[in-house]
């Protein structure tokens, strides 16, 4: 069971990103995330169970706007995404009718 998901910059992968998925796809994963990250940055997004990451993306952001106090961001990954991984990030945000939060 997925909990909650974290962002991490590769530049500073101590500090985490606070936000959200809102949407995913096999190629890349849109964002809504409280702070701006720059085209080409990378990203590491982990999907975490209750006391372990479950599984973790690679992602590239592609482009970042913002928006009220807040940042809508493309991302791609830099693999596709498994099937059996995609299931579970639709399931979760189909089931709950709301992006996956992050912590």
């Amino acid at each position: 069971m997925v909990s909650a998901v974290r962002f991490l910059r590769s530049s500073s992968p101590d500090r985490v990103l606070h936000g959200q998925i809102h949407d995913v796809s096999t190629a890349g994963l849109r964002l809504v995330l409280e702070e701006p990250v720059t085209a080409g940055e990378s990203l590491l997004v982990e999907i975490l169970g209750e006391q372990t990451i479950l599984f973790s993306l690679s992602t590239q952001v592609a482009w970042c706007t913002p928006e009220d106090s807040r940042h809508r961001v493309g991302c791609v990954l830099v693999k596709p995404l498994a099937p059996r991984h995609m299931a579970r990030l639709r399931t979760l945000l189909q089931s709950e009718r709301r992006p996956l939060a992050g912590v």
